[in-house]
């Protein structure tokens, strides 16, 4: 997290684990359940982890997949760490996540001419004098793996590890309690011969599938053997009994195989509730667990909690993408769960929950430092203070929506301003937002994207400001900010802007449309009632012929003043919008029909100078017109269904 650089005081600065490590913990273990507590050949042992957490095998695997997992990244960045033991395992209050420390012997290439490490789990060739590397690691983590399921140490070698430091692994007593897989596993951790060692990769797989059958126990008809199943069914006729027991073994067959299930297993039948993530994972011929583990993208159900959550956090641990928008009943403890070991996490989606709070911000900060997409769309218990954590922990922050936070302001944005590649930023509704932190952001980061609708403090001065960072900005929605008007784009306008919306600016002018590039492809100037025939006449001048989607809702444009608007597009119009163009009649749909023959969505609710004369007029010209409305519909769906359509 740090460094300090004084001579006198060099030191680096890590995070707090304030589960303390492995060894405490097993050492607090053994120290409870020795059958002499004087007889305990350490000094009092203290953990502030409660050894009775530890009682669980489910939780002891869990500690060993997560850092055999780090170990196993360690070493595909061709890292080894040179001295794994259980003291250099840390844990957090709750057990997890669980992280690996001590890197002063990792690297490439140590310092060390050969050794290193702690004998007692050293591997042999390292005891001998030999460089330390990944092979050298796996055996060390060999004994980590024996010590934590058996809570003894294993005897490998004797008192002196240096006289006689050759493993005999072959001799290793493995107790009855550790299943014969993972028994073989271990003897191949623990074989003296680097070569005949597994990689790390190869020690997560096993892992994980011990993991994952502790969380799922087999189903009884898998359990039962074909002999057994024949006297159960002794009343079949004996010319049929061959037929029945093949028949169960096809069905045992096919029942194990994944392949099966597989392509029924999705997102809404797995994780629609806590419920139904335990019910599936007890069913291990389902492949669930296994399917998970493969998952890159995943999309809650609305009944998931912080159980769930916690559940899946053993096994989602490839995500890239996480939608959490409709788990109504997760809690920033539940964010910690299930980001702690997502260290890929590009894209989080946490819209709509609103009692997530700063804290699920810090977690996200502190896991997921990878993340390029964050959408907190009405998560009104957040402020500016989590996005602080946000800012430090995630540099390569690319999208970020802040909609519907009323209380997110100036702060925030000045905070999202150390993220130098931010393109994209939406605080519509945020309240609090001023001219000072949008311009402070842009000046900063290279936006493309501005969304800033019902920002009240918002003036001119801000967008204006926006407008001359970004030349590169290609959305810029203004939507019912008051103090928006036609001095913000008297002197500059973005060449590559493609989508502009004034709605509801009613200090826009005509000055506001003399600079827009013609490329534009999207412009709402619905409302804008300042707007007249020498701001409808400049539009046409501007020959807007890649213009897709026009919106003139509540405006006073005419028959006449439409017609040449139409004609300069060159019949690129896709969706037009006149709801409540009360002046619009037959001529106007007259002038579409001949001028728009592409367009497809067309809104006419309280056009009531429209006779049936210019709607033959408009069936006639407009052959692909797939969406007419009478009614009034709601401002926002031209520029959604524009947006959806490309």
């Amino acid at each position: 997290m740090g460094v300090c650089l004084d001579p006198d005081h060099t030191g680096v600065v890590t995070e707090y684990m304030d589960g303390g490590d492995l060894r405490q913990l097993l050492r607090a273990w053994r120290a409870a359940h020795s059958e002499d507590g004087l007889a305990y050949p350490y000094p009092a042992p203290s953990s502030p982890l409660a050894p009775l957490a530890f009682a669980s095998r489910k939780t002891r695997v869990r500690i060993l997949l997560e850092a055999g997992i780090g170990l196993q990244y360690l070493h595909s960045l061709g890292f080894p760490h040179r001295d794994i033991k259980p003291s250099n395992i840390l844990l957090e209050g709750r057990m997890f996540p669980v992280k690996l420390a001590d890197f002063g012997m990792s690297g490439p290439k140590a310092a060390l001419s050969g050794g290193g490490g702690t004998p007692r789990y050293s591997a042999p060739e390292v005891l001998l004098g030999a460089q330390a590397d990944a092979a050298s690691d796996v055996f060390s983590f060999g004994v980590v793996v024996y010590e934590v399921l058996t809570t003894t140490k294993p005897c490998l070698r004797g008192r002196n590890a240096f006289a006689s430091p050759v493993a005999e692994p072959a001799h290793l007593e493995t107790p009855s309690l550790i299943p014969a897989h993972t028994a073989a596993l271990l003897s191949a951790m623990l074989a003296p011969e680097p070569a005949d060692r597994p990689s790390m990769a190869t020690v997560c797989e096993a892992l994980v599938a011990l993991h994952d059958s502790l969380w799922a126990a087999p189903a009884p008809i898998l359990l039962v053997p074909d002999d057994i199943v024949l006297r159960i069914f002794g009343f079949v006729p004996l010319r049929q009994r061959a037929s029945l027991r093949a028949v169960c073994r096809a069905w045992r067959a096919i029942t194990e195989s994944h392949a099966l299930w597989a392509p029924d297993l999705d997102e809404a039948l797995v994780v629609d509730s806590d419920e139904r993530i335990q019910l599936l994972l007890r069913a291990p011929y389902l492949g669930v667990a296994h399917w998970l583990f493969g998952l890159t993208s995943l999309k809650v159900g609305r009944h998931v909690s912080d159980t769930g959550l916690h559940i899946l956090a053993s096994f989602c641990v490839q995500l890239v993408e996480l939608d959490l928008s409709p788990a109504l009943l997760v809690s920033d403890l539940g964010v910690r769960d299930i980001v702690s070991s997502l260290t890929d996490l590009t894209d989080l989606d946490l819209s709509e929950c609103k009692h997530l709070s700063d804290r699920a911000l810090q977690y996200v900060g502190e896991s997921c430092a990878s993340l390029t997409k964050l959408n907190l769309d009405s998560c009104v218990a957040m402020t500016s203070a989590g996005i602080k954590h946000l800012a430090i922990g995630c540099p390569d922050l690319r999208i970020v929506c802040l909609a519907g936070i009323a209380t997110m302001g100036d702060p925030a944005l000045l905070f999202l301003a150390s993220c130098v590649g931010l393109s994209e930023i939406d605080v519509s509704g945020c309240a609090a937002v001023t001219d000072v932190g949008l311009s402070a952001l842009a000046a900063s980061c290279v936006l493309t994207t501005v969304i800033a609708t019902a920002c009240p403090n918002l003036t001119s001065r801000g967008v204006r400001e926006v407008l001359e960072y970004s030349a590169n900005l290609r959305v810029a929605i203004f939507n019912d900010c008051p103090d928006v008007g036609s001095d913000a784009f008297a002197d500059y306008v973005p060449p590559r802007l493609r989508h502009l919306s004034l709605a509801g600016c009613r200090r826009v002018g005509n000055s506001a449309l003399r600079l827009l590039p013609p490329t534009l492809e999207l412009l709402s100037i619905s409302s804008c009632t300042r707007i007249n025939a020498v701001g409808y006449a400049s539009l046409a001048e501007l020959g807007l012929t890649a213009l897709e989607a026009l919106s003139l809702r509540r405006t006073s444009v005419t028959d006449t003043q439409l017609e040449p608007l139409l004609v300069s597009t060159a019949g690129a119009l896709c969706s037009l919008d006149l709801t409540q163009a009360l002046k619009i009649g037959d001529a106007g749909l007259h002038a579409i029909s001949q001028a728009a023959p592409h367009l497809r969505r067309l809104a006419l609710g309280g056009c009531h100078r429209i006779s049936n004369d210019g709607l033959r007029f408009l069936t006639r010209g407009c052959t692909q017109l797939t969406e007419l409305f009478w009614t009034a519909v709601p401002r926002s769906t031209t520029l959604a269904w524009h947006i959806s359509q490309t």
